[in-house]
């Protein structure tokens, strides 16, 4: 009878060593091919991966303005007509961008400090900074000659807000929880709003008649009624500093991002119910937007994607890929057309959108 060749191996070498070394040889093959497969795999998986964050700019395009390296941006603002666009990061000053010139830098306004928040007029007239300086300025920006500035005695500005009419400038203080809303053409304070905790993010509604602010420590987004200056609080459920807020155009619907927590959450401003939850960032989620005509919301996340939602539904319309740090700052210009969102590493990511 003729003996396999482990047993013949066996009967040759009675220690077994033999026998171990005939099964390792003849296994050898199957294992590495094994060992093949599952390379392959994970290759695929891997390229199946890329391609999908690949996608995700393939409609539409990112064009990157590039920042300077190591700098951390600290605002971004369209102007009212989409044609300039207002940076500040933390090497200091204000730069104004234009279309016509790639949104490359056009000018530099000379600021003292760090700006922390910028903000258009209605208008386009006049554009406010505000940050750790003892003062807001506000410059008058006019086609052909240099912008004249001006300062508003309010210190430790992280938040500005022009209200619908462009006669109101809102801001934020710090040291302090007061939020200010100056008279432009009285040259002083028309009311000062005694908030809880300091406010790090305003806007208006789109009538004038209310600001919402969110706080740095708190489980509620404060509603103010600007002709009475009673507070109404929208809750939460949750804590952390509320990054950025945002109004629908029609005014019925408020957003908010809390760098702590992934989910986006909507409220009816009227009965300050929760209406949806938006849930994709991986991490937290920095700025909010909604676009001029209402129907989509943007976000912005740590995870250096901005994503679109639907407004209707809450459905996830697309997927943006930073290529980059986290995004900290988000804008959509007043036509609608295009997205701005930069953070860690000062470049702008623009994506031109239908």
């Amino acid at each position: 009878m003729r003996r396999e060749p482990a047993r013949a191996a066996m009967a040759e070498d009675p220690s077994g060593s033999g026998a171990i070394k005939a099964r390792v040889a003849r296994v050898r093959p199957r294992r590495f091919t094994r060992e093949r497969i599952g390379m392959i795999g994970g290759l695929a998986l891997a390229l199946v991966w890329l391609v999908e964050l690949q996608g995700t700019n393939a409609e539409p395009p990112l064009q990157c303005v590039r920042g300077a390296t190591g700098v951390i941006a600290t605002s971004l603002t369209f102007s009212p007509d989409g044609s300039r666009m207002a940076t500040a990061d933390l090497r200091g000053g204000v730069v104004l961008r234009g279309v016509a010139s790639r949104w490359e830098a056009i000018e530099h306004l000379d600021f003292p400090g760090i700006a922390r928040a910028t903000a258009f007029s209605p208008d386009g007239r006049f554009l406010a900074a505000g940050g750790a300086a003892r003062n807001v300025r506000l410059w008058e920006l006019e086609a052909g000659r240099s912008p004249l500035s001006r300062d508003l005695p309010i210190r430790g500005c992280k938040a500005l807000a022009f209200a619908p009419d462009g006669g109101t400038l809102a801001a934020t203080t710090d040291p302090g929880v007061d939020i200010v809303l100056w008279d432009l053409a009285a040259h002083r304070p028309r009311r000062v709003l005694r908030g809880r905790f300091q406010a790090l993010s305003l806007a208006f509604s789109p009538d004038g008649r209310s600001l919402v602010s969110g706080e740095v420590e708190e489980k509620s987004i404060a509603i103010w009624d600007l002709p009475t200056g009673r507070r109404q609080e929208v809750n939460r459920e949750s804590g952390g500093p509320i990054a950025s807020v945002a109004i629908s155009p029609d005014g019925t619907l408020c957003a908010a991002a809390c760098p702590w927590e992934s989910p986006v959450q909507l409220w009816d401003l009227r009965t300050g119910r929760r209406v949806r939850v938006l849930e994709g960032h991986t991490i937290g989620t920095n700025a909010v937007a909604f676009s001029p005509d209402g129907r989509m919301i943007a976000t912005a996340g740590s995870d250096s994607f901005v994503r679109l939602w639907t407004v209707a539904n809450g459905e996830l319309r697309a997927r943006l890929n930073g290529q980059g740090l986290c995004l900290t700052h988000l804008a959509i210009a007043p036509q609608g057309d295009l997205i701005a969102a930069t953070g860690f590493d000062n470049d702008i990511r623009l994506w031109a959108v239908r």
